[in-house]
């Protein structure tokens, strides 16, 4: 039995929520005239439990949905919505603490959604150089890759001396960090030796001197402990700790920060009919077991961020744009999220696009990622999507 929030943002999206449950359809048009502020979905909860989960909502003026019951007379799983207020869910979780296992169980997940869905995002990234309060604004990460065949820019920073101009560049368009990385890692992409990543990566660098952050885009722990100890900061590992076991010892050791990104596969073979029962679900689940093994090395809490990997492993239409649809529900992980969308095939595929003309619709979907709860947006095009995230603060603000 688990709970997680759903990013529910109107009656179409909570009849599609009702109907994965297996509940009566019938039951939207008695929902229709209510307003959530949260909806939880549970999964697996005994008959017994449902039974008083459904009238202990009914006395705080909650509601829950669940499936259409099973064999009478025997006691089955069933999947749960419950659709309330943050006062209401408080009460519940109070009055269903040490009912049974199960439900105190259920309480203590209510409470973490509820203090989530508070949005206590006051991040503060304190890394070995740098502070950055992710609260204060929307991040910018600009992209450097200092390889022949970044599907984004065809190699043109993999010389090295337009690498360290363009993250000049970077910094003078008003970005907050700068990501570099030496490996592709486009869908059907070969794993690149570790030496040559280092051939590729150091040169830069080591000769960059910023006033920002440099985060190491890598997922071999032997390329992260060299970055690391020339200036870099942050480790931003497409396989959230899975790919090289070392990886989380490296983080600890240099006291860097991470970012811990949802892949499906490997770059080689993550694109080959990906599928998902509940991409959100299975993305959350990655996530925390991610934060869990870098905790488990010593890496402090505070120092993780998430990723949810658009692209990686993911169906271009059905995943990609449901997970920036949905994006909010990430927030039940009490980390902040850093995200990359920038230019990337779901956008072409959308809206038929060749990789030239991404630009607007790459800023529209930051923007929505943004507004979703993104903290950090992984960005090829930083000068234009600062203007465009700032406005959209400067009118939150006024």
């Amino acid at each position: 039995m688990k709970a997680r929030i759903l990013h529910v943002q109107n009656i179409e999206q909570l009849k599609r929520e009702i109907q994965l449950i297996g509940a009566d359809k019938s039951t939207v048009d008695k929902l229709a005239t209510k307003f959530f502020n949260i909806v939880i979905k549970v999964k697996d909860l005994s008959v017994k439990s449902c039974n008083t989960l459904r009238k202990t909502s009914s006395l705080v003026g909650a509601d829950t949905v669940h499936a259409e019951a099973g064999v009478p007379g025997k006691q089955t799983k069933r999947n749960l919505l419950i659709l309330g207020n943050i006062s209401q869910l408080e009460n519940i979780a109070e009055k269903i603490d040490h009912q049974n296992s199960e439900l105190c169980t259920l309480s203590s997940d209510i409470k973490e959604i509820i203090y989530s869905s508070k949005s206590y995002t006051n991040f503060v990234l304190d890394l070995p150089r740098h502070k950055l309060n992710l609260y204060s604004k929307i991040h910018i990460s600009g992209v450097i890759n200092v390889t022949p065949d970044s599907f984004s820019d065809e190699g043109l920073y993999f010389d090295r001396e337009r690498a360290i101009e363009r993250a000049h560049e970077i910094v003078e368009e008003g970005a907050d960090i700068i990501d570099i990385g030496g490996e592709s890692t486009r869908p059907g992409s070969n794993p690149l030796s570790a030496n040559e990543e280092l051939r590729r990566v150091m040169p830069v660098i080591e000769k960059l001197n910023l006033d920002i952050p440099i985060s190491i885009d890598t997922y071999k722990a032997e390329v992260a402990r060299e970055a690391l100890s020339a200036g870099c900061e942050l480790v931003n590992d497409i396989s959230g700790l899975r790919f090289d076991p070392d990886m989380p010892n490296v983080i600890k050791e240099s006291d860097a920060a991470c970012i811990v990104m949802h892949i499906k596969g490997t770059p080689k073979d993550m694109q080959i009919n990906p599928t998902y029962d509940d991409v959100m679900d299975e993305i959350i689940t990655y996530l925390k077991e991610s934060i869990e093994i870098a905790k488990r090395a010593g890496v402090l809490e505070e120092k993780i961020l998430v990723d949810p990997g658009i692209g990686f492993g993911k169906r271009n239409l059905s995943d990609n744009l449901l997970i920036l649809k949905k994006l909010a529900e990430l927030k039940v992980l009490e980390r902040p999220i850093h995200i990359g969308v920038s230019r990337k095939s779901f956008i072409g595929k959308s809206l038929g696009l060749p990789l030239e003309e991404r630009l607007e619709p790459s800023i529209a979907s930051g923007i929505l990622a943004a507004l979703n709860g993104a903290n950090v947006l992984r960005v090829h095009d930083v000068k234009a999507t600062v203007k465009a995230i700032r406005m959209i603060e400067a009118i939150q603000k006024a």
